[in-house]
């Protein structure tokens, strides 16, 4: 929590911090204001969840760790924390990202699900669209506590949610594959 705390205080105009209420990845903007008088303790009290964006630029262990990758994969590779303080209090609700992404758990318990279902179907042409899922889908859940890894590769659709009673920490290192081909692609 301590590091957690450290982190969002030394955010700049290079980070951003945003909460989220219940899910809807609607950002609370009264936290928002807010969010440099949070202390340690504080935070497992938040009503929101929140996402710390570009942790690299801000701690020199990620940085390495972003390089590391990078130098592996090829491709650029940042950093987001996302910390959620209790049950009901996540980020977001099914949705795909529009990067691959490696999961690391720190602290506490994040179930995962994913609709079994053809993923091609679910994917929205739009990023920014509600994903509207339809009824009666079967899903795999899995459990990743601490120390655990999870890779989820573009566009899965997928959604992470607290186990358990305490507060929990993840790192997602977002594996950046986009070329400027497939910006024009998207144009046409």
């Amino acid at each position: 929590l301590q590091k957690t705390h450290a982190a969002i205080n030394a955010a700049d105009k290079y980070l951003t911090v945003s909460f989220f209420l219940n899910g809807s990845a609607q950002v609370d903007k009264a936290l928002m204001s807010a969010y440099r008088e949070l202390n340690a303790e504080s935070l497992t009290k938040l009503e929101a969840s929140f996402r710390l964006t570009n942790v690299q630029l801000i701690s020199p262990e990620i940085k390495t760790i972003c390089r590391e990758l990078y130098q592996q994969s090829g491709t650029a590779v940042t950093c987001n924390l996302y910390f959620t303080p209790r049950k009901k209090i996540n980020c977001f609700d099914f949705h795909p990202d529009m990067q691959q992404s490696l999961i690391v758990q720190l602290q506490g318990r994040k179930n995962w699900t994913f609709p079994l279902e053809n993923q091609e179907c679910l994917r929205t042409v739009n990023f920014f669209d509600q994903l509207v899922l339809p009824e009666h889908l079967t899903y795999q859940q899995m459990t990743i506590t601490p120390g655990s890894q999870l890779f989820v590769p573009f566009g899965i659709v997928h959604k992470a949610e607290l186990e358990g009673e305490h507060f929990s920490v993840h790192l997602t290192f977002a594996f950046h594959t986009f070329m400027i081909s497939d910006f024009w692609d998207g144009l046409s």
